[in-house]
């Protein structure tokens, strides 16, 4: 049975937390956000939302008080690329984030992953595919949704493919750069409009303990998409080398099949 959800808490109000918030606001729910910046802190109030300071590296910090009792929480605090020991300290800041707030075993969780998680196996990876990550950050994901898995009794992992939107645009990454390995290597992109809509889904269905990828269906290789990204923005378009590199397609068709969602952005030549 689903739960009545009015009251949201969005832990880590970034590039995509916020709109996020601003979204759910204009749909009626009452949003608690969080940030590590006290300038920020400002900005999220101004737009209406419950913010406050939360850092999970710090394990001083009284986060039972910060949050407070709520029927749902975007955990959505990626375990970022610079921060050292980043394999042990992120889960062990997610598991201390749930231990010192027992409202959040409670509540619905919606926890933002990354098909990261996956291995560069070239093959087609779904939602029951092995996981297993190279980069630290991505060993960090993988064991903080273990984490999730045995201490919240309510939740939906989000695994999403590379983030586009506004103030990013992938394009400016290879800019202008010439002989690109794997120009013939397919990409897994998801815009921002679709990862807000599809999180909304969850907090309206409530699947239970699942595992969805958040991509979109088209997977166009590097070559193409970089060049459309690149004319888009009047950049000066990469080139590359024909071949791939080290790769995985991830498959969308589980939320689509289950959850009956269709992507307002399905090809990523159109974002």
């Amino acid at each position: 049975m689903a739960l009545e959800i009015k009251n949201v808490a969005v832990i880590g109000c970034g590039w995509l937390g916020l709109p996020l918030s601003q979204m759910l606001i204009d749909d009626g729910y009452r949003v608690k956000g969080t940030t590590r910046s006290t300038s920020k802190r400002l900005e999220l109030k101004k737009a209406g939302i419950e913010a406050s300071i939360l850092d999970i590296y710090d394990k001083d910090q009284d986060i039972e008080k910060t949050l407070g009792e709520v029927d749902a929480v975007v955990l959505n605090i990626p375990p970022g690329r610079k921060v050292e020991g980043v394999e042990s300290l992120y889960p062990s800041g997610i598991e201390r984030l749930i231990q010192k707030c027992p409202g959040l075993k409670n509540a619905y969780v919606v926890y933002i992953s990354s098909t990261g998680v996956y291995p560069n196996t070239g093959a087609l990876v779904d939602e029951t595919s092995a996981v297993r990550a190279a980069r630290p950050s991505g060993k960090a994901l993988i064991a903080a949704e273990e984490v999730i898995k045995r201490l919240c009794h309510n939740y939906v992992l989000l695994r999403m493919s590379g983030l586009v939107g506004p103030d990013r645009e992938p394009s400016r990454w290879f800019a202008g750069k010439s002989d690109m390995p794997g120009g013939d290597t397919p990409v897994n992109m998801v815009h921002l409009v679709d990862c807000l809509h599809i999180i909304q889904l969850m907090l309206e269905q409530q699947p239970h303990n699942e595992i969805y990828n958040v991509t979109a269906p088209e997977h166009p290789v590097r070559r193409e998409f970089y060049k459309e990204q690149s004319e888009k923005f009047g950049l000066e378009p990469p080139t590359f080398l024909d071949g791939v590199v080290p790769h995985k397609k991830v498959d969308h068709e589980k939320l689509v099949k289950e959850l009956g969602y269709q992507y307002s952005y399905p090809n990523p030549l159109r974002f």
